[in-house]
C-alpha cells in the first residue's frame, strides 16, 4: 500500500547521494524511478493509474524543462522531477516543485548573504531585468547567466521540498 512512498524514498536518497558526490543524477536512477512509478501506478490502479502517472511525468518534465533552458537547473533535475511525477502524480509533484524552488531561493539568498554579495547581485539582476523588459535587449540573458552563476546541488532544496509537500499534501 505504501510502495509509492518507498519508491520515492529510494529515488530521493540515491539521487541525493550521487548529486552531492558527483554533481550529477545518473539516468539509471531517474529512468528507474520513471519506470517504477509507471509500473506501480499501472498495476495498482490499472489504466487510470497509468494515466495519473504519465500526466505527472509530462507536467513535471515540461515545467522544469523551462528552468533547464534558462540555465536554472541541470538535466538530471528535470529527469528527477519527471520520476517524482511518475511516482506521485501531478498535484504532489507540483507542490514539490513549488517548495523546492522556494527552498532553493532561500538557500541562494543565504549563500549570497554569507558571501556578502547580496546587494551587488540584486543590483545587477535588476539592471539586467530592466534591459530585457524595457530595452527589449535579449542578448543580455546570456551575459546575465554567465556572470550571475551561483551553483549548489539542487538536491539541498529538493529533499526539504519533498518532505514539506508530503507533510502538507500527502500522496
Amino acid at each position: 500500500m505504501y510502495l509509492n512512498i518507498i519508491l520515492l524514498s529510494i529515488l530521493m536518497i540515491s539521487s541525493f547521494y550521487t548529486d552531492i558526490k558527483t554533481s550529477k543524477i545518473p539516468n539509471v536512477i531517474t529512468v528507474s524511478g520513471i519506470v517504477g512509478g509507471l509500473l506501480y501506478n499501472g498495476v495498482i490502479n490499472g489504466f487510470d493509474g497509468l494515466k495519473f502517472s504519465f500526466i505527472g511525468l509530462i507536467i513535471a518534465t515540461v515545467l522544469l524543462l523551462i528552468l533547464y533552458l534558462l540555465g536554472g537547473i541541470g538535466a538530471g533535475d528535470v529527469k528527477l522531477f519527471a520520476a517524482i511525477g511518475a511516482i506521485t502524480g501531478t498535484i504532489f509533484v507540483l507542490n514539490t516543485m513549488m517548495y523546492s524552488i522556494l527552498y532553493g531561493g532561500l538557500i541562494g539568498v543565504g549563500i549570497l548573504l554569507y558571501r556578502k554579495e547580496f546587494i551587488r547581485r540584486m543590483t545587477h539582476t535588476l539592471f539586467h531585468l530592466f534591459e530585457i523588459l524595457f530595452m527589449k535587449d535579449l542578448t543580455t540573458i546570456q551575459d546575465f547567466k554567465k556572470e550571475s552563476s551561483m551553483r549548489f546541488p539542487f538536491m539541498y532544496a529538493v529533499i526539504p521540498g519533498v518532505i514539506t509537500a508530503y507533510m502538507y499534501h500527502p500522496m
